[in-house]
């Protein structure tokens, strides 16, 4: 292990599962980066924004949680120290709670661009179990893997008087079999947020059934982003609902979709991807697909209701499902169309490729069904 003059130090708090990166690259580079580098600590980069790599050597560290000793965690073959405070015995045991620094020297001198703050590094989640047990509202969550939640009675996460405020990065996995019964309003994944975020999330299958504003992926959303998500779950419930997100307030839904039938039997208003849309909310590049609905006597494609200074862009809905957009409306639509489901197959289709386009990076097409996460 070599120290030179030229240094970046980082601190990594070991919480069981964690990356131990020795240094980073540019993002101009971070497609190359990620050619090379461990998955998972790939997917924790990518999630605050950077890939962390050294030039030449691939300096990712992995720590599960057994005793090891630094020189276990330091690649003998790269420009890396790694130490426990000042103590930098190669034979020094590394325990589960330690916070190890890692000293990174680049051959040509330079100290490489990284914005990764570890201080805020997610909480690993790899189970429904997992998920269904998170407390910490305003929490950093990433999740590791595809998760079955197959057995679980999951408990909706956010109440009205203490919202989810934190970040949750789905890492461009989803949840089957997802499984919410509640009377409660505003059932969903999660029944209420406020500042959130939600990323990269696919709910796969499952079936959320709920009291009044049920939907899938958020209830409630009040300044809150929601990314590149997607759901294909049933929603069912006897008054107003919709496919993903119930009510956006000063919010905004980009580059996602619903797929997921929208039953809502007994009710007379239904939404669409959204049912209500108010203070400046946002549909960007989105669409509504499900096969079936509630026979509600009035229905919005992509939104019940959107008011002003609302807006929908670049949007489309099933046209066999929905004949408008909006039924009550007074914000402004941009290229908010009906047309068939298969015409939303292509990835030439113009609402992958609005501002911002979808990424490729994030997602695939086959051409013959709606889009996937690229893993």
């Amino acid at each position: 292990m070599v120290i030179g003059a030229a240094i970046l130090v980082t601190a990594i708090v070991i919480t069981g599962l964690i990356g131990i990166v020795g240094s980073g690259q540019d993002t101009a580079n971070k497609a190359d980066a990620a050619s090379t580098s461990n998955p998972l600590l790939e997917q924790l980069a990518e999630s605050k924004g950077e890939y962390l790599v050294a030039s030449g050597n691939t300096n990712y560290y992995e720590y599960t949680g057994s005793a090891t000793t630094l020189s276990d965690l330091a690649d003998s073959g790269s420009n890396v120290s790694v130490c426990i405070g000042n103590d930098c015995d190669d034979d020094t045991i590394v325990s589960s709670g330690d916070t190890i620094s890692v000293t990174s020297v680049e051959g040509n001198g330079t100290i490489p661009k990284t914005n990764l703050s570890l201080s805020e590094a997610p909480l690993f989640i790899s189970s429904c179990a997992e998920l269904n047990s998170i407390t910490n509202m305003s929490g950093n969550y990433f999740l590791t893997q595809d998760i079955d939640c197959t057995g679980v009675a999951f408990s909706p996460k956010g109440t009205s008087s203490a919202p989810f405020t934190g970040i949750f990065d789905g890492g461009k996995h989803k949840i089957t079999n997802l499984a919410i019964t509640s009377n409660a309003q505003y059932t969903a994944l999660f029944s209420y947020t406020n500042g959130a975020t939600i990323k990269k999330l696919g709910i796969e299958s499952g079936n959320i059934n709920g009291g009044t504003y049920a939907s899938s992926l958020i209830g409630s959303a009040t300044n809150t982003t929601i990314a590149n998500c997607y759901n294909k779950a049933n929603i069912v419930t006897n008054r107003e609902t919709s496919g993903l997100v119930n009510s956006l307030n000063n919010s905004s839904i980009i580059n996602s979709f619903n797929s997921g039938n929208i039953y809502g039997p007994g009710a007379t208003y239904l939404g669409g991807l959204v049912y209500s849309m108010t203070n400046n909310s946002s549909v960007i590049n989105s669409l509504n697909a499900p096969s079936t609905i509630g026979s509600a006597s009035y229905k919005g494609g992509l939104s019940y209701s959107c008011y002003t200074p609302g807006s929908i862009s670049n949007s489309y809905f099933n046209s066999a499902r929905y004949s408008v957009c909006v039924m009550s409306n007074t914000c402004t639509l941009t290229n908010c169309t009906g047309i068939t489901i298969s015409n939303m197959y292509a990835s030439t289709h113009a609402v992958y490729n609005g501002s911002p386009a979808w990424d490729p990076n994030i997602w695939q097409w086959s051409g013959s069904a709606l889009p996937t996460f690229k893993n």
